[in-house]
């Protein structure tokens, strides 16, 4: 499971990853505010302290980021940002950072952002394009044309096809092969600069599942981990659970952060709001995992969605959309199920019921063989020779 990721609890030594021999890098990450409930966030944060802990001298531009403990060669750097309004906020950010970024020099920079002074961007959060090509899918003709019109969309399509066409960045990281066939198909200058480095997550071997409770078993435990529930599809599973309550009981926990009271007023309509159990958003989701015997993450749309990770790690079947970029790592009838269509709740129903069915034994398995793949070792090592290569290429 991922360390805190606010440095209060280092996420263990990442050993010397020095590019060549002995050389100590001054690297910049640009990230616009933490939150201790996000994955692209918490992965942000514990790579500035394996990267510190290396050795190098990190230096984290955020506008909000809490201070790293025990490690003085790793610095907060604090970003001015006109706060509360989207677009407002994100230009702000950008013409600060890249400001602070000109007045000294880093060996790599290295950025979440679609600011303009960086070495390599980190996509994170995905190809926006992409995003607003497939939330068309399921909107209204009102919705589509309001967001046709947006100007924070038009201006965020402006940002990213600068960095992605006319941009000074050297290489773009997908973190799903999925990530970088859309950055490649919506802007083809970027394709030979584009590769596929796939997040890290500290996945230390996790406890089995909790003893069922008498008076729960014969009850499936469907749990659902995100905050932003329109893109991540948990009104789609919502409106599926009819469908599985006529095969069995189940009830389903929402682990996350977003419309509480309109997740609720769906479930009243369906009249499943009895099988619903709302927790919020937590720090420490693992009580949650391992109470439960499935994950689904019905996204519209996910560049990864570590949540899948943090689920094999428990051993516990995913179902996801086929546009979440984990799915790669899902065989159907083995650890998993990807569906086709989310808003479709019969595939999805169906989909969840056959993976309860699924040999728990085969799917720990099976899981356990696939997470060395995202080892932080493994990430590192990847990430430090593109470190390296544009090190050189500077240099050249």
């Amino acid at each position: 499971m991922p360390g805190r990721a606010d440095g209060r609890r280092g996420p263990g030594k990442a050993g010397r990853l020095y590019p060549g021999k002995g050389s100590v890098l001054k690297i910049a990450l640009v990230r616009k505010r933490f939150t201790p409930y996000g994955g692209a966030e918490r992965y942000t944060a514990d790579l500035a302290i394996r990267l510190a802990q290396a050795g190098h001298e990190v230096h984290l531009f955020s506008h909000r980021w809490p201070e790293a403990v025990g490690l003085s060669n790793l610095r907060i750097r604090s970003v001015p940002m006109i706060r509360g309004q989207g677009l407002l906020e994100i230009l702000s950010f950008y013409r600060n950072v890249d400001r602070l970024l000109e007045r000294e020099s880093f060996d790599i920079i290295q950025s979440s952002e679609k600011n303009r002074i960086q070495d390599l961007f980190h996509g994170d959060d995905g190809c926006h394009r992409e995003w607003l090509t497939q939330r068309r899918r399921y909107e209204s003709l009102g919705s589509r044309l309001g967001m046709t019109i947006n100007p924070f969309h038009r201006i965020t399509l402006a940002l990213e096809r600068r960095l992605f066409e006319r941009g000074s960045t050297r290489f773009f990281i997908a973190i799903s092969r999925k990530g970088a066939e859309e950055v490649c198909r919506h802007y083809p200058p970027a394709a030979g600069k584009t590769r596929v480095i796939y997040n890290a997550l500290d996945l230390s071997p996790a406890p089995g599942p909790k003893p069922k409770d008498p008076d729960s078993r014969g009850r499936s435990n469907i749990l659902f981990v995100g905050s932003g529930f329109f893109r991540k599809g948990l009104f789609f599973l919502i409106r599926a659970l009819p469908l599985l309550q006529k095969k069995g009981e189940v009830v389903l926990t929402i682990v996350g952060r977003d419309r509480s009271a309109a997740v609720m007023r769906w479930a009243e309509q369906l009249k499943v709001a009895g099988h619903i159990r709302l927790v919020g958003p937590v720090t420490d989701p693992r009580p949650y995992y391992q109470e439960a015997d499935l994950l689904v993450l019905p996204s519209i749309y996910e560049p990864f969605g570590n949540v899948v990770l943090e689920a094999m790690a428990y051993g516990l079947p995913v179902v996801v959309s086929r546009q979440v970029g984990a799915a790669e790592w899902i065989r159907p009838g083995i650890n998993g199920s990807v569906v086709s269509e989310p808003n479709d709740p019969e595939e999805l129903a169906e989909a969840v019921y056959q993976a309860l069915q699924l040999d728990p034994r085969t799917v720990r398995e099976y899981d356990q063989a696939i997470l060395p793949s995202f080892s932080w070792g493994r990430h590192l090592q990847s990430l430090v020779a593109l470190y390296d290569e544009i090190k050189k290429e500077k240099q050249g």
